[in-house]
C-alpha cells in the first residue's frame, strides 16, 4: 500500500539525532493511524517525505522494529505491526498499571494551572462528543494524556506509555466511537479529573486503571469476535 504524502513532514535539523527524529515522526504517524496495521513502509517514499538519507531512515526504522511497532516480513518488507489477542491483553494489563501510576503522580504534583488545563481539555472533549466529532475526540484524548505526562515529568514513564499506546493505536478509533462506550468513557475521565482535583492519589490511580481496563475489555471482546 502506497503511503499518503500527508503522513509525514520533512525532518528539521535540531539537537536530537536524525535517527531519533525519524523514529519519533513515524511512531507518531502510527499512533495517529496515518499508517495503519499492515501498511507497507517503503523506504524510497519515506525518504522523500522526511527528506532524510536512507541510512538515517533505516536507523530510525530499526528502533521502531525493536519496539514492536513495525515488522520485517519476508518477501514483503517492513509493515506496520498488527496486534494479536494475547499481545493486546498483555499491553492493556501493563498500560493499566502505568497509567495508574501516571494518575497517582499527577494528583500529587499538579498545580492550579495544570488543573485548569485539564478542565479546559475536558470541556473540549464534551463538545467533541456532543458533535460526534470523533477525529477531534481522538486528538483531545491524546492532549489529555499529554498534560498528565507533562505534570509528572517522568521521561521513562512517558516513553513506555507512548510505545504501548502506539502498539494498540489501531483500536483507538473503534473503542472511542462506540456508542455504548462513549458515555462510560466520559464518566471515567471525569472520575480521573475529580480525583486529581481533590489531590487524592489513590483515587486517581484507581480511576486511571479502571479507564484502561474497561477499554481493554472491549478491545479483547472485539478481537475474540474476529
Amino acid at each position: 500500500m502506497s503511503i499518503s504524502k500527508q503522513s509525514l513532514n520533512k525532518i528539521k535539523v535540531v539537537a536530537a539525532p536524525v535517527r531519533q527524529q525519524v523514529a519519533d515522526a513515524i511512531r507518531q504517524a502510527i499512533i495517529n493511524l496515518d499508517f495503519k496495521p499492515g501498511d507497507r513502509l517503503i523506504e524510497r517514499e519515506l525518504c522523500e517525505m522526511t527528506g532524510v538519507s536512507r541510512t538515517s531512515l533505516r536507523e530510525g526504522l530499526r528502533e521502531l522494529e525493536s519496539e514492536g511497532l513495525i515488522d520485517n516480513v519476508p518477501y514483503k518488507g517492513l509493515i506496520v505491526a498488527t496486534v494479536t489477542l494475547e499481545e493486546a491483553a498483555n499491553i492493556y494489563d501493563v498500560r493499566s498499571q502505568l497509567e495508574g501510576l501516571l494518575g497517582k503522580e499527577t494528583a500529587k504534583l499538579r498545580t492550579k494551572a495544570d488543573l485548569a488545563a485539564l478542565n479546559a481539555n475536558y470541556k473540549s472533549i464534551e463538545k467533541a462528543v456532543a458533535k460526534r466529532d470523533f477525529n477531534a475526540l481522538i486528538g483531545l484524548k491524546a492532549e489529555f494524556y499529554g498534560i498528565l505526562i507533562k505534570v509528572t515529568n517522568n521521561p521513562i514513564l512517558s516513553d513506555i506509555l507512548v510505545n504501548l499506546q502506539g502498539r494498540v493505536a489501531q483500536f483507538r478509533a473503534t473503542v472511542m466511537t462506540r456508542e455504548d462506550r462513549v458515555g462510560q468513557s466520559m464518566d471515567e475521565i471525569r472520575a480521573i479529573l475529580d480525583a486529581i482535583a481533590a489531590e487524592d492519589p489513590k483515587a486517581a490511580e484507581a480511576a486511571c486503571i479502571a479507564h484502561v481496563r474497561n477499554a481493554g475489555d472491549l478491545v479483547l471482546e472485539l478481537l475474540r469476535e474476529d
